[in-house]
């Protein structure tokens, strides 16, 4: 009943952090539209854009220096290499070895694992991972 539930949620977790990530970068334009919006509609003075914007960037900035910023990297790194260790066969399960294993051979891999991956992986199942390994 379990088979490879851990796994599956730990490669669903490693998705979703990397989905939060990429989304981190739009934030300021959310924060600045909400904004402008609340200012427009109450009964508060209306904000130049510009200002606005500069006003949300700049803060973002400092906000982003906030060292649980500096740990998302840590942490998805983490999920991914515990997704694929517990894994019973990573090389037959399809979102482990896309969302959790793919991205680790970006420097994260020494040679001879990538080369033992190599042989793992079938040649004609997930071939953007066996292009990364080259």
């Amino acid at each position: 009943m379990l088979d490879h539930f851990w796994c599956d949620l730990l490669a669903a977790y490693a998705c979703a952090i990397e989905n939060a990530q990429h989304n981190l970068d739009k934030i300021p334009e959310h924060v600045t539209a909400a904004i402008l919006e609340t200012r427009a509609t109450s009964e508060r003075p209306v904000l130049e854009e510009a200002t606005t914007r500069l006003a949300v960037q700049t803060t973002w900035k400092s906000i982003k220096k906030l060292p649980i910023f500096g740990q998302i990297d840590s942490v998805l790194r983490a999920v991914r290499i515990l997704a694929v260790l517990i894994c019973p066969a990573p090389e037959r399960h399809r979102s482990v070895a896309r969302h959790c294993l793919a991205p680790l051979t970006n420097g994260v891999l020494s040679a001879a694992t990538k080369d033992r991956l190599t042989e793992a992986l079938p040649e004609d199942w997930l071939s953007y991972v066996r292009k990364r390994l080259d």
